[in-house]
């Protein structure tokens, strides 16, 4: 079973070089200000109002997520938050899924027919041109399950799922790379205070709405600091 998808377009290689945090401004600026919007802040409010939605962890697993120290100044870690989908002593591979390209997946990946508006997100700086597709079904001999109720794989039948409107195309994310770890190196990482570990809610991990992912560091931040340690 084939988890990841092959990548032929050339030009996305630039969205690797690319940095969207400003496209991400604008967006969560206007959404903020835009009055017709203001209603969408009760996401957030529920999240700072309920700490208890996002979850501390000790330690470091398959399925929990990474979120990186306000001092962390690395172009693709700076704010980001990482779902680990692979840990153990080889080493740990996770991906960003708060950082948006500026490419779509039907500009990315012909013929992908269904999915074809949904965002193409940047997972980290590594890999082979491959993308990762994340959703929260179990597609059974399709999907593989990371954990925190998040699956990989399965793009055949998530395309018969939606044609079939037995779910949405925004199920789906899509993720180009990803980030790697050699073997204790991430331990390390958050031992010298560079990531927090939490679990969050699968429904603001998958998300691709502007309105959660561009506030989806900072809300989960916040809800670390008001949660007992």
């Amino acid at each position: 079973v084939h988890y990841m998808m092959k990548f032929d377009n050339k030009f996305l290689i630039l969205a690797a070089m690319l940095s969207v945090s400003s496209l991400g401004f604008i967006r969560h600026y206007s959404t903020f200000h835009n009055p017709s919007n203001r209603k969408i802040l009760s996401i957030f409010e529920t999240i700072r109002a309920s700490p208890e939605l996002i979850a501390r962890k000790e330690c470091v697993e398959k399925g929990c997520v990474l979120v990186a120290s306000s001092d962390e100044y690395d172009r693709f870690m700076s704010k980001a938050v990482i779902f680990l989908i692979n840990h153990g002593e080889s080493g740990s591979q996770g991906l960003i899924v708060n950082k948006p390209s500026a490419f779509t997946m039907g500009e990315s990946a012909p013929n992908i027919g269904v999915f074809e508006s949904n965002s193409l997100f940047m997972g980290g700086q590594d890999g082979s041109d491959m993308a990762i597709m994340m959703h929260k079904y179990d597609l059974p001999g399709l999907s593989k399950y990371i954990g925190g109720g998040i699956f990989i794989g399965g793009i055949r039948a998530a395309k018969d799922l939606v044609e079939g409107f037995k779910a949405s195309p925004k199920d789906f994310k899509f993720v180009f790379n990803t980030c790697q770890w050699g073997p204790g190196v991430l331990q390390k990482e958050i031992e010298m205070g560079r990531w927090d570990i939490c679990e969050v809610p699968n429904h603001l991990i998958l998300s691709q709405d502007s309105r959660v992912y561009n506030s989806l560091w900072s809300d989960v931040h916040l809800s670390l600091l008001r949660a007992p340690k």
